[in-house]
Formats: C-alpha cells, sequence, structure tokens
C-alpha cells in the first residue's frame, strides 16, 4: 500500500481529513487527523518503503517531538507485503528495543516485524484504535489537572500557616508537596533548551546520566507557598509552573547530583534562570564546580543507551 492510498482510505472510509502537520517541526511524514470524533490532537507518522524488500526508517527526534506533545499518535509502516498501525505505547517499546543508525535512525526490516503481527494495519479497527487512543490521552490530561487541582488546594491552605511553623515543620511541608508534584506526572522536560540536552562534561565521559531538576522539589514547593501568599494559585497556574519552571531537568552524574542540592533560588531568578549561559554559570560556581555541555537528542540517547542488535529473527 502506498502512503497515498492509506490516505484516501482513511479519509473515505472514516470521514477523517490528514494533513501534513504544522504543529510537529521537522517532518512531511506527520500528517493531522481531524475529525468531528477525533477530540484530541491526534497524528499518524507515515513511513513507506518503496522498493524491493520492505525496510523502514523512522526518526528519533520526531518520536521525541510526539511524545513530548502529549497527543496520541500512531506509526504507520507501509509497502507492497505487509503494513502495520503502532500505538505510542507500541512505538515506545519499539525504540526500546532497537539501536540506532549513524543518521540517528530507527531501522526496520520485515524479518524484525514477526513479533508484531498483531499490530499488522486492519482497517476493520483503525477508527476504534483512534478514538480510543485519544479518549485515552483525555482521560490522561483530566488526571492531570485533577491533581494540579489538589495541589493548588495544599498550598493554598497552607500559604499562611507555613510562615509561623518552625522550620522542621517547614521542612517537613514542603517535602510533602515535593511528593504530591512527583505524583501529579510525568512532565520532565530534558529538551527545554532549543530541543537540545544539557549534561555535565563528567556525566559525558562516564555515560553516568542522573537526572537533576534545576529547581529541587522542596525548593518549588516554598516557591509555589511563596506565590501562593501573595495570590491564591488556581489549577493552571500550578500545571504552567510545573512544565514551564519546575519540572525541567538536566543531567549529571550521581556523585555530581548529590553534591548539589543546596541551590540558592529565589522567586526573582525564575525568569531568568532558564538559560543555558545562566545555568552554565550557575553550576560551574558550585563549591565543586561542575562543566556543563549541550548535545543534540539523537547523540545523547545514543551514549546513554546501550547497544542491541537489530539482527533479523529466525
Amino acid at each position: 500500500m502506498t502512503k497515498e492510498d492509506f490516505i484516501k482510505e482513511v479519509e473515505k472510509r472514516f470521514n477523517l481529513k490528514l494533513e501534513i502537520s504544522s504543529d510537529i517541526k521537522g517532518s512531511r511524514a506527520v500528517y493531522k487527523i481531524k475529525g468531528t470524533e477525533v477530540n484530541n490532537e491526534s497524528y499518524f507518522y507515515i513511513k513507506e518503503s518503496k522498493k524491493g524488500k520492505p525496510f523502514w526508517g523512522f526518526t528519533n527526534t520526531i518520536i521525541g517531538r510526539l511524545d513530548k506533545a502529549k497527543c496520541s499518535y500512531f506509526l504507520v509502516l507501509l509497502s507492497n507485503e505487509n503494513n502495520y498501525c503502532f500505538s505510542s505505547d507500541k512505538v515506545i517499546e519499539l525504540c526500546q528495543k532497537l539501536s540506532y543508525s549513524e543518521d540517528g535512525d530507527f531501522k526496520l526490516t520485515l524479518s524484525y516485524l514477526g513479533d508484531y503481527d498483531n499490530c499488522k494495519l486492519d482497517f476493520d479497527i483503525l477508527f476504534d484504535q483512534i478514538k480510543n487512543s485519544t479518549e485515552i490521552i483525555g482521560k490522561k490530561e483530566k488526571n492531570i489537572m485533577d491533581k494540579c487541582q489538589v495541589v493548588s488546594d495544599i498550598v493554598n491552605a497552607f500559604k499562611t500557616k507555613y510562615c509561623n511553623y518552625s522550620e522542621t515543620a517547614q521542612a517537613f511541608l514542603e517535602t510533602t508537596i515535593g511528593a504530591a508534584i512527583f505524583y501529579v506526572y510525568n512532565l520532565n522536560d530534558d529538551q527545554w533548551w532549543e530541543e537540545k540536552v544539557i549534561v555535565s562534561e563528567a556525566a559525558l565521559k562516564a555515560k553516568e546520566f542522573c537526572p537533576d531538576h534545576i529547581v529541587p522539589r522542596k525548593k518549588a514547593s516554598s516557591l509555589l507557598l511563596d506565590k501562593a501568599s501573595k495570590k491564591e494559585l488556581t489549577k493552571d497556574d500550578i500545571y504552567n509552573l510545573l512544565v514551564e519552571k519546575f519540572c525541567k531537568i538536566i543531567y549529571l552524574t550521581k556523585k555530581e547530583n548529590a553534591s548539589y542540592k543546596d541551590k540558592k533560588i529565589e522567586g526573582k531568578d525564575l525568569e531568568n534562570l532558564f538559560s543555558f549561559d545562566t545555568l552554565k554559570k550557575m553550576y560551574k560556581e558550585h563549591k565543586e564546580p561542575i562543566e556543563l555541555t549541550k548535545i543534540e537528542k539523537e547523540d545523547f540517547d545514543k551514549k546513554r543507551k546501550p547497544k542491541k542488535s537489530n539482527k533479523k529473527k529466525t
């Protein structure tokens, strides 16, 4: 099946419209799914094998952007023999099993997909797959916002009492709210700086990558309580602060991460904190200086991920 045939069949059979996406940058192979029964953003990432034995390559960068968008998406592999449609969870599973080629793509042959017969393209169930996937994404988003509501209720309720607590009680409340932030959802973002990953030189050399929240959770808690003392925080305020400030991470070695827990970050620092030059200076001025650098996501994943074989299965 060709890409054109797939698009025509989807549009005709399900009364949907597929358009090349302007939201997911870097690929004309990503199509946005539009239709009255598709409630959330959904995409097809379509790769076609045109000649000879089926062979596909799909790009880690594009998968990363789709994952980061928190959207519903499907990887569609088309050929003159078998065709496949992988939901996002199956794509993640594939990525964990495959190794990279030199150009940063994941390469697949038909023989490798022997264990994925259940992912063969089936138009009879495809529309239900799309609907179910968008409903799952919608439920996840609702769960996130429900948890943000709880965090906002906590900080608004304790904003006055916090100032009158002992240091021990303040630290305990900060830890409690920090734990709540952790369980809101995995909103951690390591590609927030121009889609590059910031790592320490030592972590790169040792190939040991320990995620480090630029704003530690206890510090995030105290900053939330401080903001709530000036203005009551809504669930949207909490969500935006988590995404834009408190869930941004870089990577250090375990030793570096353990040594730098006492970051002196104030509320006024937040607006200027998230630039590479500012962070580089802050980490270098630590009592045990940490040198930061930035690398492409593909290069980072290659260094972090152990080599695995994509050999044909017999």
